[in-house]
């Protein structure tokens, strides 16, 4: 063993019993030193960001197999994009990933093109998964993005000593090519693969930088100084910023007289950066050669980053020139909104959320963060935007009320000091509680085990564990192929409330009610009386059922099975969701039969499982109790 860990780079010295234990020093890859060679600045630089998704239910840590479907799925297209698409005409009920799609299949370290479901399948047993992102500073200058990201993968096994079973896709939608990687848990014994936490957090991106560094050759200094040149006017957190925080003491930085021209040029950025920062009201110059920083610069300066990959996010998926805004779902003024979808994707490449694109009534567009999860119509869907109000839970209350008494820090003893004794049970809540909460980035942990709890703790754990923003579907067809459509579409809700904004999708929601009337006037469904617009329901309900039969005698002759509607109750496998003009509805698989059902959110846990449907007035309510409303016609 001793020779072993030599052989890896370790020492053979023993380490104190003392020494305190941490986790960095286990697993695959311990000792691996990848960058032997380089110096600091003259290599090339990659941003490698490692996620461990761990299979499982019931805790925030824990994804489901379906998110990793889901997240599979988003990263296969180049724009990072993968709408459900209703494909039973051609007689598909799963998603052929990669198959037909040159732009962004998935490739391994022998296979050019693979099928991702499959890759999935093999891995549906594995505890966890890697979810890996690679994006090189200078991608545009390699020959291939696909044999960099083999070589990088040939010798993350050299440094693991094992083989690994991995798919990639590259995207080249942004400005900056880069690659998303799916690892296995497993290693080449199928035994559970466990990497060094040291080794995630900088063994990966090292030997990312060493086959960068090896292919294009070190960086030339005044590649150096134009790239450092660079930050100093950035809106968002810089490697300028990194080092001037590290001067600082007390929050104060002084700039000492250069000695060298090296010197000089760093004094040079150190100078530019802080008045850059003084413009944006994030430094103060107290005399010539002292600043103060603001104590919230990095948090400030992150929040800045982001918010500008918000904008050039709005920026590529419409061009036109239109008043761009963040849906906030904390923010207690936020309004509902209703619109269209414009575009979707991966938010910053983060693999457990997604953004959505909308065009509203009002004019604008609409930015929101959701779940990877969340079951959305393609580009054209009708949607609306509500924030999603979380309730706080007693054990929050309890933790804001001792908190504020205590000027923000919450912990053990001030509990204990606050509501007398407790049992140990009942106060490891509360830790778990803050633990779950530091995850998300809501709470910190101090260093003597306090936490600091801020002064709107509850507003941003509603919000948290409400989901931030529901998202309700009304139609997944666009308005303009509603107009002609004979069957209930959702521009029949709407043909007496026209209220919306003169641009953008209010202007074009009005046109489409207008000529939507003319149809239906043209067609005999609906009448004008007196300065009243009226449908015949009965009538549109005929056409209605008829269209819904054609439709599901299609999708079961391509099944091989025969089309039974549904009248009072049926029970079977539900086997996916399809898209008609009258709505989305759940394709139910009753052995012999298929029966189309209206879909609601609710079954989509239930895919591929059996359920039972009973029709109870306007409602339908399945076997596990729920009773849900049908869509209003």
């Amino acid at each position: 063993m001793m020779a072993r860990v030599e052989r890896a780079g370790g020492s053979r010295r023993l380490k104190n019993k003392s020494s305190t234990f941490t986790g960095g020093r286990t697993g695959r890859g311990l000792g691996a030193r990848p960058m032997h060679g380089f110096r600091g600045l003259d290599r090339r630089r990659v941003i490698v960001k490692v996620r461990l998704a761990v299979f499982g239910k019931g805790a925030a840590r824990f994804t489901s197999f379906a998110g990793a479907r889901a997240h599979l799925s988003y990263i296969q297209r180049e724009a990072a994009v993968l709408q459900e698409h209703d494909h039973a005409e051609a007689g598909k009920l799963e998603r052929d990933f990669g198959a037909d799609d040159p732009d962004g299949h998935f490739y391994s370290a022998e296979h050019d093109h693979l099928d991702g479901l499959s890759f999935l399948d093999q891995s549906k047993d594995d505890r966890h998964q890697f979810r890996i992102i690679v994006s090189p500073e200078d991608g545009t200058e390699l020959a291939s993005l696909k044999d960099y990201t083999r070589d990088l993968m040939r010798g993350v096994e050299q440094d693991l000593d094992t083989r690994l079973d991995w798919i990639a896709v590259d995207h080249f939608n942004t400005g900056h090519p880069h690659t998303h990687i799916v690892l296995r848990g497993k290693d080449d014994r199928e035994k559970d693969l466990v990497i060094a936490r040291d080794y995630i957090r900088h063994g990966f991106r090292k030997r990312a930088e060493l086959n960068l560094t090896r292919e294009l050759g070190p960086r030339q200094a005044r590649d150096i100084a134009a790239s450092l040149n660079q930050e100093i006017d950035r809106e968002r957190f810089t490697s300028l910023d990194r080092d001037l925080l590290s001067l600082a003491v007390d929050g104060e930085v002084h700039l000492l007289k250069p000695a060298t021209l090296y010197d000089r040029f760093r004094t040079h950025l150190r100078l530019g950066r802080l008045k850059t920062l003084e413009g944006m009201g994030l430094a103060r110059n107290a005399d010539n050669i002292s600043w103060r920083l603001r104590p919230d610069l990095k948090e400030t300066l992150v929040r800045m980053g982001e918010r500008g990959d918000i904008i050039r996010t709005m920026q590529r998926a419409h061009k036109a020139e239109v008043e761009r805004q963040v849906f906030d779902p904390a923010n207690s003024a936020q309004r509902p909104v209703l619109g269209e979808i414009v575009a979707t994707g991966l938010r910053d490449d983060r693999e457990s959320h997604k953004y959505l694109i909308v065009s509203g009534t009002d004019g604008r567009h609409w930015y929101a963060e959701l779940d990877l999860d969340e079951a959305l119509p393609g580009k054209g869907g009708i949607v609306s935007l509500t924030p999603s109000r979380g309730k706080t839970k007693p054990s929050d209350r309890t933790i804001d009320r001792i908190a504020k008494k205590h000027r923000g820090v919450y912990s053990r003893d001030l509990h204990i000091a606050s509501d007398g004794p407790q049992s140990d049970t009942f106060l490891t809540a509360h830790k778990r509680r803050l633990e779950g909460l530091r995850r998300k980035g809501l709470v910190e942990r101090q260093a003597d085990g306090s936490w600091h709890i801020p002064d709107d703790y509850l507003t941003r754990v509603a919000a948290a564990d409400g989901g931030g923003v529901s998202v309700d579907v009304h139609s997944s067809m666009p308005v303009k192929d509603q107009i002609r459509a004979r069957s209930h579409v959702w521009l029949d809700q709407r043909i007496d409330d026209a209220g919306v904004g003169a641009t953008g999708f209010g202007n074009s929601l009005t046109e489409a009610l207008a000529k939507r009337r003319q149809f239906l006037l043209a067609q005999g469904l609906a009448r004008s009386s007196q300065g009243q617009f009226v449908i015949d329901k009965v009538q549109l309900d005929a056409l209605a059922r008829q269209s819904l039969d054609e439709a599901g005698g299609k999708l079961a002759k391509t099944l091989g099975k025969q089309y039974r509607a549904f009248v009072r109750q049926v029970s079977g496998t539900y086997l996916r969701p399809v898209d008609l003009p009258s709505g989305r509805y759940a394709v139910i698989d009753s052995g012999r039969h298929i029966t189309l059902v209206h879909w609601s959110r609710v079954i989509e846990n239930y895919r591929g499982r059996q359920v039972e449907a009973r029709l109870s007035g306007k409602s339908v309510s399945w076997h596990f109790g729920r009773s849900i409303p049908l869509p209003p016609r």
